[in-house]
């Protein structure tokens, strides 16, 4: 089995690019976190950064110290939930699961995320996601599939995304869809 991590921006800021100063994040920005967490995620065989022409230059100068080949930039002209995963489809034909989360999310757990997936595998899910935990501390999980049926759904829509978009397009049929979601054993929003 192979995933594909996929990171989206939806505009960085000054502050997503700006290095950190404490000693224990290395002077590193948060787009580098969240780069390094993605790399991290369980059987990722590519990295796929997707921006707007706006944010390349700043996301090609952190690019610079990592020596990865798995990493590829795609610019989008606009993040629409159309464009993101009609990408996601064409970047994961010979993938079986896609993790989604944003740039900006610079400490998304690797390890509670791998858990995450270890469900999502177990039982076959289409979807999954985590509940009752602080926003962005694990990527969402699609299958690979998914990523074209879901876009066919937004294909007129060129609204900018929310980071909720996935579910968002879920939800309108969701008992169309296997999904899995972990629970935290107390609500920690």
């Amino acid at each position: 089995m192979s995933s594909l991590a996929v990171l989206y921006s939806t505009g960085l800021t000054e502050y997503a690019v700006r290095k950190l100063s404490e000693d224990f994040l290395e002077n590193k920005t948060i787009v580098h976190l969240a780069i390094e967490h993605a790399l991290l995620l369980p059987e990722v065989l590519k990295l796929l950064i997707l921006i707007e022409e706006k944010d390349k230059e700043q996301v090609s100068r952190i690019l610079q110290a990592f020596s990865n080949d798995k990493i590829e930039i795609e610019v989008l002209p606009s993040m629409t939930a159309f464009n993101i995963l009609s990408i996601c489809a064409k970047k994961s034909a010979d993938i079986q699961d896609v993790f989604i989360s944003p740039l900006e999310a610079p400490f998304v757990d690797v390890k509670a995320t791998a858990k995450l997936f270890q469900q999502h595998k177990k039982y076959k899910a289409e979807y999954s996601f985590a509940e009752g935990y602080p926003e962005f501390l694990f990527a969402q999980v699609l299958n690979s599939g998914m990523c074209a049926i879901l876009s066919s759904f937004v294909k007129e829509d060129n609204s900018i995304i929310s980071h909720s978009f996935i579910f968002d397009i879920i939800k309108k049929d969701i008992n169309s869809y296997d999904i899995e979601t972990l629970v935290a054993p107390q609500d920690a929003r």
